[in-house]
């Protein structure tokens, strides 16, 4: 998944680019804010832990939400938080704004 990173980066900065959201570059977490507010006005959950012990994959990332289906989630393990969180808003507008990637 780590690998897959990178093209998540840019889904997400078309995603922001359809939701009129501007974002320069998937730099720090400031860029990610407004989702975070999305994900609240939505009723789902977003959890960020940061593993302090582990050598490794130090983030687990994960959005919860009746919004994906009883029991349903999406989660992650990463070093790279920019990518890893990426990741879970692609798959979560994906999944609950029904938002769908162009290819460029």
């Amino acid at each position: 998944m780590e690998g897959e990173f990178e093209k998540y980066k840019q889904e997400f900065l078309q995603l922001s680019e359809s939701l009129n959201i501007q974002i320069n570059a998937v730099r720090g977490i400031d860029c990610f804010l407004p989702f975070f507010t999305r994900i609240k006005d939505d009723s789902s959950i977003l959890i960020i832990k940061l593993d302090g012990e582990r050598e490794g994959y130090i983030y687990t990332l994960m959005i919860s939400g009746k919004l994906l289906g009883q029991g349903e989630y999406i989660r992650t393990e990463t070093s790279d938080l920019e990518g890893g969180l990426s990741y879970m808003f692609v798959e979560y507008a994906k999944i609950v704004w029904k938002w769908k990637p162009t290819g460029r």
